[in-house]
């Protein structure tokens, strides 16, 4: 994660950071974007951005089984309504239920 100055640091996540997280997470799999059996392997926040920017969160996600596959890398933020763009990687998650 970065700071608000743009500076790497480790911290647990908000709640609502965890929520955005593990939604994200399950509609990439719902949407089948992910090849079976892929881990997340990374997440970082970019703290300089609006939660419902595009690149406030990156998660990459490491195919089963094979090290040396490209690792597959998305961007979610909040957004009014779920939207998903798997050519640009982008995913919306509605922000109407998230903890505040």
């Amino acid at each position: 994660m970065t700071d608000a100055a743009g500076q790497p640091t480790e911290r647990d996540l908000s709640a609502r950071e965890a929520w955005l997280v593990l939604q994200a997470d399950a509609a990439l799999k719902a949407a089948q974007a992910l090849i079976p059996g892929a881990a997340l392997r990374r997440l970082n926040i970019n703290g300089m951005l609006p939660d419902t920017r595009p690149g406030y969160l990156y998660l990459r996600y490491q195919p089963a089984g094979d090290l040396s596959a490209a690792p597959q890398e998305f961007w979610a933020c909040f957004r009014r309504h779920a939207s998903f763009d798997r050519e640009r990687g982008l995913l919306g998650v509605p922000a109407a239920l998230a903890p505040s």
